[in-house]
């Protein structure tokens, strides 16, 4: 990527972190006329897209930064998690599978495929996913989190009594 294109992806970067959606989207746009295939510049707007609540936008994005870069880590959780915010489980998951395992990218891949498979009531599952999301990063507090809670619905589950 050309030094002009890194400049333009920074304050793109810079006024997301203010808060400047829009102002964001223009630098963008500006660059994908130059380069639609900029694979950064697809991944921001896909963010930004999905911060503004368009969701279909954004997966739409991502499907062109994986059509520029196929496999492109960041385009795929990026993709399933805007998947994930429209309902849409089963797709999330499917773009989650197709993560490469290890590395931070994975454990979030699980972390994110056990939230989806916890909306899905698979529960099990989901604490599985969860479990190895926190093995791959003890950091994850997400991971703890919704780990902790699917247990608890789980004990819910078996003893209904015990949530009273």
């Amino acid at each position: 990527m050309d030094s002009a294109a890194e400049k333009l992806i920074r304050d793109a970067s810079y006024l997301i972190e203010d808060e400047d959606l829009y102002g964001a989207m223009q630098l963008l746009d500006e660059l994908l006329k130059q380069d639609p295939r900029n694979v950064g510049a697809l991944l921001n707007k896909g963010a930004v897209l999905q911060n503004l609540g368009h969701m279909r936008r954004a997966v739409a994005c991502c499907d062109r930064a994986l059509r520029a870069e196929p496999g492109n880590p960041d385009a795929l959780l990026n993709k399933g998690s805007a998947l994930h915010a429209e309902g849409d489980y089963r797709d999330a998951i499917a773009c989650y599978d197709l993560l490469p395992r290890g590395g931070k990218a994975s454990a979030l891949a699980l972390l994110y495929k056990g939230l989806s498979l916890a909306e899905l009531g698979e529960l099990e599952d989901a604490v599985r996913h969860f479990d190895g999301a926190l093995g791959g990063d003890p950091e994850l507090e997400l991971a703890r989190i919704s780990r902790d809670m699917a247990l608890k619905m789980l004990d819910e589950k078996a003893d209904p009594h015990s949530a009273q």
